[in-house]
């Protein structure tokens, strides 16, 4: 066991299971320490020890974070081989000399804040970025854009490793009170903020059939965005037509991706957009708008928005139904056969590799 290469993963995000990020660490933590653990010393890094018990395997040496290491007084890696920092919003550094991947989910402060936070954040970024041995980013879109806006030093790599997806049909299902039986609908999720551009889903709405409900599901981050949905709803005269779920839970959510006629997706910015993958694992059919990561997520499987003109959004749900339809069983196979491609197995094994690599390459 002493001959074992130590890596320490940080895993602080574990504190918070409902965000985004804390999903996937739960989700890349399980996948991990499920694979051959012959090869490495794992540790993790927590600021809350109590997190870890979201990890499934208990193959690992928990590693506290502390306010000293959180503010770079004290190291956090000493006496490890390899660290991965499994997120861009770190502060506390890796020490000078310890090999480092940093991974990168997105770049969304750029384009949601501005002034003096936006230049920290991008500031602090740029530190990890200085030290890093490899950079991961989670698809085309973010590499792009972390090129654009980041100093990328020459022989620094950038891989790319696409977010593992979990399938909605694995959840036992539960109808949302709201939902009345056999009731035609469309389905969104997401944070409501305005970079998801629900807005013009609702305004879309008066150009499909009366029968038709739309479902908007997500928490209300940005309020005064939300106050402007409902009073779009109400202007429009569509209260008995769209509806603001607020968060729901995932058997809730499992029924709205399964049973929907559509999943629309009309977002303007998405590091890599994982709702479109779990609708289509679930085999329903996903039309989005063809802005920064969707159309390299989607593929040549989901249909896309040119523009957020409402009748031609309506027009173009109502044309890629049709076509759809035209072969519900060949395109629902082609959907959930796609969707499988983003696994957090695979995800975790890629991972696993790049350890591997960098490891030996320290020891060349």
């Amino acid at each position: 066991m002493s001959n074992l290469k130590t890596v320490l993963i940080d895993f602080d995000k574990l504190k918070v299971p409902n965000c985004g990020l804390g999903n996937v660490a739960i989700n890349f933590g399980n996948a991990l320490f499920s694979i051959d653990q012959n090869k490495f010393k794992w540790e993790i890094l927590v600021s809350a020890p109590l997190s870890v018990s979201y990890l499934e395997e208990n193959t690992f040496k928990v590693r506290k974070l502390s306010i000293l290491n959180k503010k770079n007084i004290l190291p956090f890696d000493k006496g490890v081989d390899l660290v991965h920092l499994t997120n861009q919003m770190t502060k506390y550094r890796v020490s000078k000399g310890v090999k480092n991947i940093l991974t990168i989910h997105d770049l969304n402060f750029l384009f949601e804040e501005e002034g003096i936070n936006k230049k920290k954040k991008l500031y602090y970024l740029q530190k990890q970025v200085n030290r890093a041995s490899l950079i991961t980013v989670i698809s085309e879109f973010t590499a792009k854009i972390v090129r654009r806006y980041l100093i990328i030093p020459e022989n620094l790599e950038i891989v790319v490793v696409p977010n593992g997806v979990h399938s909605p049909m694995e959840i036992e299902q539960k109808k949302p009170n709201h939902i009345k039986k056999h009731q035609k609908f469309f389905f969104t999720i997401g944070t409501i903020m305005p970079k998801k551009n629900f807005l013009s889903l609702v305004e879309m709405m008066p150009n499909i059939e009366e029968e038709t409900h739309l479902y908007i599901a997500g928490s209300f981050s940005k309020e005064e965005y939300v106050i402007k949905i409902k009073n779009r709803i109400q202007e429009l005269k569509l209260e008995n037509r769209v509806t603001l779920l607020g968060e729901i839970t995932e058997n809730e959510k499992s029924y709205l991706y399964q049973y929907a006629e559509a999943f629309l997706f009309p977002s303007l910015y998405e590091g890599f957009g994982l709702p479109i993958i779990e609708a289509m694992y679930c085999g329903t059919p996903v039309i989005c708008s063809n802005l920064t990561s969707l159309p390299e997520i989607g593929g040549d499987y989901a249909y896309y928005w040119d523009n957020f003109e409402p009748n031609y959004m309506a027009i173009k749900v109502l044309e890629s139904l049709q076509i759809f339809e035209s072969n519900t069983i060949q395109n629902t196979s082609k959907l959930k056969k796609y969707a499988k491609k983003f696994s957090w197995s695979k995800n975790a094994n890629k991972y696993y590799q790049l350890y591997e690599l960098l490891i030996k390459k320290n020891e060349l």
